[in-house]
């Protein structure tokens, strides 16, 4: 067995898309694959929103509190409501 770390994106229709290394060659293989969400900020013009870093710093602060329970997967239902 081959231990190899790669990432991938599930994508809204959740298909996996996943590229392997050079080095894996093509066949059948047995995949075991565990799922470790990675966070990446989103970029947002926050100045473009009248904004400063002084404010940011104090949302992402006061924000910092809801993290967790924004994270869990039933927060998820948040994401599929369209936006007013």
């Amino acid at each position: 067995m081959t231990i190899l770390e790669t990432t991938a994106m599930i994508l809204d229709d959740r298909r996996l898309v996943l590229q392997l290394p050079d080095n894996v060659s093509p066949g059948n293989h047995r995949l075991r694959i565990e799922i470790d969400p990675v966070t990446e900020p989103a970029s947002i013009d926050l100045a473009g929103k009248g904004i400063d870093e002084r404010q940011a710093a104090d949302l992402r602060h006061r924000l910092g509190t809801f993290a967790e329970d924004w994270d869990r997967p039933e927060a998820g239902v948040y994401d599929e409501r369209s936006t007013r």
